[in-house]
């Protein structure tokens, strides 16, 4: 009989702040911070000098801006997500966290909360910076709502997107070789095939996980752009990407040896 003790929910507690802080301490938040710093710099800051700062191209600026910031959710799936577990095995520390009184269950909870939680955070800080860029291009007309309503779109997407790296790390022998199966699933082959089904044929992708992140540029009407994709339907999509995915990585996980 499986049962939850207030022992296994602070585990799972212990296991998410180390995961959080090994994110903190570690190369890969500045790798991040770096990547996130070049966009803003090359999709915003640069036109905006170099450029006429026409209305229309502010706004224009802004929403590719946007429209983007799917890049940088996908590659913090791939910096934190894609080696979340595989690291563990490869690096030998999982034979520690074994020989210790904690369930596997509540190892993986405890990692894939701190995961998500580190990211979501770091993805909150990125519109953060978008939110203020804005205010200062286009005089203080920040349409924060709709801003906020785009990010809960991004925070979909990425959940998503992580949950499928976080299944590819908890099936693959290392975290190199999960990072750059989720850099090709993420960046190439969602988008071809996604590509294939609009073009050739008549069917809707709306089963794609990354369908979501239209939405992220759509719920911002001062940008011009519309989209005739459900929302519903696609966080309910998303969801499912989510849940499976890390069922999925969960089983995985409990059945794997060294």
């Amino acid at each position: 009989m499986m049962y939850v003790t207030f022992d296994d929910i602070r585990q799972v507690s212990v296991v998410a702040k180390n995961e959080m802080k090994k994110f903190i301490r570690g190369k890969r938040l500045l790798i991040y911070v770096a990547i996130a710093a070049l966009f803003f710099a090359l999709t915003v800051i640069v036109p905006y000098l170099l450029l006429d700062p026409g209305e229309d191209f502010k706004m224009a600026v802004l929403g590719f801006s946007i429209a983007s910031v799917s890049m940088l959710a996908a590659i913090a799936a791939i910096l934190f997500a894609s080696g979340v577990i595989a690291s563990e095995f490869e690096e030998r520390t999982a034979l520690i966290l074994f020989t210790r009184p904690i369930k596997k269950t509540a190892i993986f909870l405890g990692k894939i909360i701190g995961c998500l939680v580190f990211e979501i955070v770091v993805l909150a800080g990125v519109y953060l910076v978008l939110i203020l860029m804005t205010y200062i291009i286009v005089d203080g007309g920040v349409p924060i709502l709709e801003l906020l309503t785009s990010l809960g779109f991004a925070i979909m997407y990425l959940m998503a997107a992580s949950s499928v790296a976080i299944l590819l790390s908890s099936v693959v022998k290392k975290a190199s070789t999960s990072a750059i199966i989720a850099f090709f699933l993420l960046f190439f082959i969602t988008g071809a095939v996604t590509g294939l089904l609009q073009v050739f044929t008549d069917i809707e992708p709306w089963f794609m996980f990354d369908y979501v992140a239209e939405l992220m540029i759509t719920c911002v009407p001062d940008f011009g752009m519309t989209s005739t994709i459900n929302n519903l339907e696609s966080i309910l999509v998303s969801t499912a990407w989510i849940i499976v995915s890390l069922i999925l990585g969960w089983i995985a996980f409990i059945r794997r040896e060294f």
